[in-house]
């Protein structure tokens, strides 16, 4: 086999599988890893000022919330993915757990549903927190490569078929 059919069957193969994942059902898949690092990172307490930027601590909860908190957990209403001191946005679970993710062609969204049951809507809860100086609903730089990794691996496995 010449060096030129070579070239021309991995370049084939290569739009194969650029076609394949970039249909809706695979940028779901990535939509869905994305979403789920981001609902990780938050639940553990960590937001990102900006896309691509090293993620950091959320800034402290005031004395307040605390107390708020407490008798939210007294009375078994605090999510379990938090406790009353802990800064991670989860004080019912229903911002992170609205958290999706959207395949369309050749690219996809996290976002959050506006579905609640308190009388507010999740974007107006995100528009806060940023205000209050917790962002969080951004890429940091470390699940970018994880993501990378994730679509290379997805590369190979396709052009190796």
């Amino acid at each position: 086999m010449s060096n030129e059919k070579v070239i021309k069957d991995v370049q084939e193969k290569i739009q194969k599988a650029y076609e394949k994942l970039t249909k809706p059902a695979y940028t779901k898949k990535f939509a869905e890893f994305v979403k789920e690092d981001v609902k990780k990172r938050v639940r553990l307490g960590h937001g990102v000022k900006a896309n691509l930027s090293p993620k950091q601590r959320l800034k402290p909860i005031k004395d307040s919330t605390i107390k708020q908190r407490q008798k939210l957990s007294q009375v078994g209403e605090l999510s379990q993915f938090t406790s009353p001191r802990r800064s991670n946005l989860t004080r019912s679970g229903q911002l992170t757990d609205s958290l999706i993710g959207l395949g369309m062609n050749r690219e996809f969204i996290v976002e959050v549903q506006d579905s609640r049951n308190d009388g507010v809507t999740n974007s107006e809860i995100v528009s806060g927190q940023e205000k209050q100086g917790r962002p969080f609903l951004y890429i940091t730089d470390l699940e970018q490569k994880r993501l990378n990794n994730l679509v290379k691996k997805a590369i190979l496995e396709e052009i190796r078929k």
